[in-house]
């Protein structure tokens, strides 16, 4: 496959998140309840995903017809097949399904580009505040708020310092990563759901994310990991503290550590 130019995909990319965002609000907003269902694996599912899937398959598709895609409302290729993948596509059209249904505005569109099983483009947007995240190898991370582009940047942080602002998730927190927060000096706990979690560590709201057990998807995580190494910071595997990598056989994240700074 020719040489990508990332910075090439940010525009029109930007502009189908924002459209599948809409189709989120449109659902998200009205006044029918919001029917869920349980996958194999147990986690909710709703027509507001597969809506929003729709929107990014179609509009990959429409891009670039010759990288593949992984979504997590498809996932149907054979590991033999994907193995193969130098580039593709991995999506989450709906971040946050729980807090979708109980109406709590912490929801996220989840894009990345996965070049030889390591992010090199990301997406992360949050179609309640048009809060839009995005980096690409080399070109930075960047975030489009309230009508201003601003280039992110992580801070130093130590982890023995008092008061550590600590990102927990909102639906998944287990006893393991509870523990590992207690351990800490005087931590603030910030409690969140989905994708934005991570961006709070690159907008000097949170220092330190960690999540010792997991039961997340690679489709989770993707776009954050390119977004905080461009910031200055890392997603690293919480055993071998290295970057995570991805298209594993089984596409699954066992724990990790997101930082603000390396």
């Amino acid at each position: 496959m020719a040489s990508i130019q990332y910075s090439e995909y940010i525009s029109p990319l930007c502009q189908m998140v924002r459209k599948a965002g809409r189709v989120l609000l449109e659902i998200y907003h009205s006044d029918n309840s919001i029917d869920v269902e349980k996958k194999s694996d147990n986690s909710p599912v709703t027509i507001a995903d597969f809506k929003s899937n729709e929107v990014l398959i179609a509009g990959l598709t429409a891009l670039d017809l010759d990288i593949p895609i992984i979504s997590e409302e498809n996932v149907d290729i054979p590991y033999e097949t994907r193995k193969e993948y130098e580039y593709f596509w991995i999506i989450d059209p709906l971040d946050g399904t729980k807090e979708f249904v109980k109406k709590l505005d912490e929801f996220t569109i989840h894009l990345a580009l996965v070049k030889n099983n390591r992010p090199v483009l990301g997406i992360i947007y949050a179609p309640i505040y048009d809060d839009m995240y995005y980096a690409w190898k080399d070109g930075g991370a960047w975030r489009e708020y309230e009508g201003k582009k601003t280039q992110l940047f992580g801070h130093e942080v130590d982890l023995d310092d008092n008061g550590l602002r600590v990102v927990r998730s909102r639906s998944n927190l287990d006893p393991k990563t509870q523990a590992q927060i207690e351990n800490l000096n005087n931590p603030i706990s910030l409690t969140l759901g989905s994708g934005l979690k991570f961006m709070r560590l690159i907008t000097d709201d949170a220092d330190y994310y960690p999540r010792v057990a997991t039961n997340m998807k690679e489709w989770d995580v993707a776009p954050a990991q390119i977004l905080l190494e461009e910031a200055g910071g890392g997603l690293l595997d919480w055993d071998t503290k290295l970057p995570l990598v991805y298209n594993k056989e089984e596409l699954s994240v066992k724990g990790f550590e997101a930082v603000s700074k390396v």
